[in-house]
């Protein structure tokens, strides 16, 4: 028997690249929220990875840290894209681009 339409959760597929050639696929909801994004990555890195890796997707840096922040950048998450991981370098400059 089929779920009626509105209880369907309509999903993307993204993946999660490390440094090297790695791709780790993973879902998220199409209306993902912050806390989606943040349990996706926990399951993959670890907790609290938001605040030591820094995930890139679309040449831009989606500051996982900053849930503020991420919520202004989360559009360039789409269905498909890679999303690169890489160690969060804290300090300095370029650390809220």
């Amino acid at each position: 028997k089929y779920l009626p339409l509105h209880f369907a959760m309509s999903m993307i597929n993204v993946f999660f690249k490390l440094n090297n050639t790695d791709k780790q696929p993973t879902q998220l909801p199409t209306n993902f929220t912050y806390e989606d994004f943040v349990k996706a990555s926990e399951a993959l890195y670890g907790k609290n990875c938001c605040q030591t890796l820094s995930f890139i997707a679309s040449k831009k840096n989606l500051a996982a840290h900053d849930k503020a922040q991420f919520n202004e950048r989360k559009k360039f998450i789409k269905d498909q894209c890679h999303i690169w991981t890489m160690q969060r370098m804290p300090g300095g400059l370029g650390t809220n681009q």
